[in-house]
């Protein structure tokens, strides 16, 4: 199983959902999360601006491009 990193902003009633990278562990998942926050505006560790977030998904799924 994997884990996949899915980032969520609500805008203007609309909802976007962004795939972001598949991690191996639930941890590597939660790191890059948190590095999301800082790098589209929240503050680090993992503190999303207002109507964003980031979810880290256990899937036996893996993203295909």
């Amino acid at each position: 199983m994997t884990w996949v990193l899915v980032f969520i902003v609500l805008s203007h009633g609309e909802v976007n959902a962004e795939y972001m990278g598949t991690h191996d562990s639930m941890t590597e998942c939660f790191t890059a999360r948190d590095l999301l926050a800082s790098q589209t505006g929240g503050t680090y560790p993992g503190n999303y601006a207002k109507g964003m977030q980031a979810v880290c998904i256990h899937t036996p799924l893996v993203h295909a491009e």
